[in-house]
């Protein structure tokens, strides 16, 4: 464990994309966020640009990228959704799943990070069911001190 937390202490807090999404009507919608994920960042929020106004999103935090349930494997298609061809992909597990409307240019989920969580990772994925649907890359969150 000493190497563990040695190896720990070197991490910075950091996000980054991960797999890819797939196009909706204009492009392909993007996640982000707007600050570091520290512990105690009351601000940290998870964006969504480039996505279908007027339409309904779902954004997605898990807390595994590889299965969800046990038993299926991620990345996991989603074509019986958005259709034969799409490309679109599931990348995360879906542990806390939040609706969302979206809006012309940039919308967020706030997500404020609490204390005690350095060394935690989270995923994120937002999906977003408009005229055709359309998925973000994955996001891995990691969670450190700065």
């Amino acid at each position: 464990t000493t190497e563990i937390m040695g190896a720990m202490a070197h991490e910075t807090a950091t996000t980054s994309r991960y797999d890819e999404g797939c196009s909706g009507p204009s492009a392909i919608p993007q996640i982000g966020a707007n600050s570091a994920p520290t512990p105690g960042n009351n601000t940290f929020a998870i964006l969504l640009t480039d996505a279908e106004p007027a339409s309904l999103a779902a954004l997605y935090i898990g807390f595994e990228a590889d299965q969800w349930l046990g038993a299926i494997q991620l990345p996991y298609s989603l074509e019986f959704i958005f259709g034969a061809g799409s490309g679109c992909n599931l990348h995360c597990s879906i542990d806390v799943p939040i609706n969302w409307p979206t809006g012309p240019g940039t919308t967020g989920y706030s997500a404020p990070i609490p204390f005690g969580t350095a060394g935690a990772h989270m995923y994120a994925q937002w999906v977003v069911l408009g005229s055709t649907g359309a998925v973000t890359a994955g996001m891995d969150i990691n969670i450190q001190q700065p």
